[in-house]
């Protein structure tokens, strides 16, 4: 189970990559083209139906070219 602290840094991180995707003109396709995922994974973290793993992390810090 999931506590509130995590939850709470799961939406911000969520707002970021949002706000990030924006900034960039990028669709949650790009993001994912970019980091190595698939559409249907950062579309599900970014809705919140799934939690990121280390997978999603590295693919956002790929993507973005930031470091974990």
């Amino acid at each position: 189970m999931v506590n509130g602290k995590m939850l709470i840094m799961t939406d911000r991180l969520n707002k970021w990559i949002i706000d990030n995707l924006n900034k960039n003109g990028w669709a949650m396709n790009e993001l994912a083209r970019r980091g190595n995922l698939t559409s249907s994974y950062v579309s599900m973290v970014l809705s919140g139906r799934s939690e990121p793993g280390p997978k999603f992390y590295l693919g956002v810090s790929k993507a973005f070219g930031i470091p974990i």
